[in-house]
């Protein structure tokens, strides 16, 4: 073979190494758009269904750091104090809707609370020291979320453990000692404001909250020692995912 046919094949393979380089690339960063522009809770299926693998959270964090509501997510672990559990119902958009009162499995949650820990870790400071700045247009949209997260689990313990129907007055007082406090001022006081004032809008939010966190209307009998037929009828896992609460707001 002479020299020259040499050259021009060695010329040809590398131009071919070349645009193979170019064309992974490429999927990569198609790989890359797709993911970021879903929703939180579809990636599951596809980035960690698989929880036997060592080290879970850490494989969703990977995918979590390009996401584009990655600054949300870790404003919401910031502003429940960093309650990977709230961030990872915010995630997977519990409360949310009215028609998506479905609660996710325990092992679900687990596994996307074990990513926001993840993500927290992996993430520069510099994101972490200016992170209230990059969301600010959304802070009141994300400490209402904190706040009904927690008036919600308020709620179990006042109905379940002790026997207690909150009226609408002491869980408007709740959500208003609810809001959380790293908060810039400014937006704590608006948010605390808006569950004070007794005007139709609030009443409109609590038969929301109701409504888009499956809290049922219903009774349940006071005192310390309680039937366990009637807890088994009023909630179904008092632990966490609750899926039945029963409770009377008036």
């Amino acid at each position: 073979m002479a020299a020259d046919d040499v050259e021009a094949m060695e010329a040809q393979l590398a131009q071919l190494r070349k645009r193979k380089l170019e064309l992974t690339k490429e999927l990569r960063r198609e790989k890359k758009k797709t993911n970021t522009g879903k929703p939180i809770a579809s990636l599951l299926q596809e980035l960690g269904a698989d929880l036997t693998v060592d080290q879970p959270g850490f494989v969703l964090a990977a995918d979590l750091l390009q996401h584009k509501d990655k600054n949300l997510l870790l404003a919401i672990f910031e502003l429940s104090a960093h309650c990977s559990d709230t961030a990872a119902a915010w995630a997977l958009k519990q409360g949310m809707s009215k028609s998506n009162t479905e609660q996710s499995s325990a092992e679900t949650r687990q596994f996307v609370a074990a990513g926001v820990e993840w993500l927290y870790i992996l993430s520069p400071q510099d994101l972490l020291d200016s992170l209230f700045e990059t969301v600010q247009d959304k802070m009141c949209d994300l400490g209402r979320y904190v706040v009904e997260y927690r008036l919600f689990h308020w709620l179990v313990v006042q109905n379940c453990s002790k026997g207690i129907t909150p009226k609408a007055r002491q869980v408007l007082a709740e959500a208003a000692r609810s809001v959380p406090s790293v908060m810039p001022l400014e937006d704590q006081d608006k948010l605390r404001t808006s569950f004070l004032e007794d005007t139709r809008l609030v009443r409109k939010w609590i038969e929301s909250f109701r409504q888009r966190w499956d809290v049922k209307t219903g009774t349940l009998p006071a005192g310390d020692l309680l039937d366990p037929s009637v807890l088994k009828e009023k909630v179904a896992w008092i632990y966490w995912p609750c899926v039945s609460i029963c409770h009377t707001l008036r």
